[in-house]
């Protein structure tokens, strides 16, 4: 659900692209992440190397378990920062801890405060997000509950009252006798909150998935100004959980589509369409 304000805080930049599941692969990774896991290894192997390079001292009681605390650390440290670059946000705040634990003098510092500030940038945090997302998809998957995203450029939309722009595509383009008892959502993505990109979300829910394939078949074929181009048009799986989307309306069992009189989606939108637009 939009506002449709136009003075939302919205970037410039090219988008972050959340991943789908299934067959389609995850998002590249920042080289921010990339960056940040190799000097968290550089560090841990630093501990591990350092220990096993001390000469044995006259304190032998309090050596040993020293010594095998700072080499336990530092292969953590290691083992934790490979599982950051396959996406794990518990290993990312693993490291965190650590890290901020050694933050004492300045070769640790120019180590730790480098990695912290590279792992938690927006477009780091865009991707150990959807990572997450992406192995979570499958719970919601099996419910029954699937989705797809139907991403719009809004400055191709003309950047004011987007979202009703938006919807007066989807109004034109699909019958809603094959939508019957979905439901829509909708919502600036991350990307475009972060300052990342500017795209406008609508998300439509069925139990069946040969409706999501209806939608992604028709609107596959539209050329209006204002969709994505290409694989970039879609999102797939379980949208609404990786993209900060709220309901909008509902499809009934006789095709009229059930909205909140108070949001984006009014009557007037499905003029000269086959959709009827109740207002409740």
């Amino acid at each position: 659900m939009t506002n449709d304000h136009e003075s939302a805080p919205l970037g410039k930049d090219q988008p972050f692209i959340p991943p789908g599941r299934g067959d389609m692969p995850l998002p590249p990774r920042p080289s921010s992440v990339t960056v940040a896991a190799a000097l968290w290894m550089i560090l841990g192997m630093t501990l591990v190397l350092g220990v096993l390079a001390l000469p044995r001292t006259t304190f032998l009681v309090y050596e040993i378990p020293t010594r095998i605390i700072l080499f336990g650390y530092g292969v953590t440290m290691v083992i934790s920062a490979g599982r950051m670059l396959r996406g794990s946000d518990r290993a990312r705040f693993t490291v965190t801890v650590m890290g901020c634990l050694l933050l004492i003098g300045i070769w640790n510092a120019l180590l730790i405060v480098p990695a912290l500030i590279l792992q938690y940038r927006p477009r780091s945090r865009e991707w150990f997000r959807f990572v997450d997302a992406h192995h979570t998809a499958p719970r919601n998957w099996r419910k029954g509950r699937h989705e797809i995203g139907i991403l719009f450029d809004i400055d191709a939309l003309g950047g004011g009252a987007y979202g009703r722009k938006a919807y007066k595509i989807l109004f034109a383009s699909l019958d809603p006798e094959q939508l019957r008892d979905c439901s829509f959502h909708d919502g600036e993505t991350y990307a475009t909150l972060n300052g990342t990109a500017r795209l406008y979300c609508i998300a439509i829910r069925s139990a069946d998935p040969l409706k999501i394939d209806y939608v992604r078949d028709t609107l596959r074929a539209r050329t209006d100004d204002g969709l994505r181009d290409g694989d970039e048009r879609f999102l797939v799986g379980a949208v609404t959980s990786r993209e900060p989307l709220e309901h909008a309306a509902d499809v009934d069992s006789a095709g009229n589509l059930i909205a909140d009189q108070e949001d984006v989606i009014q009557p007037w939108l499905a003029e000269g369409t086959p959709w009827t637009v109740i207002s409740r």
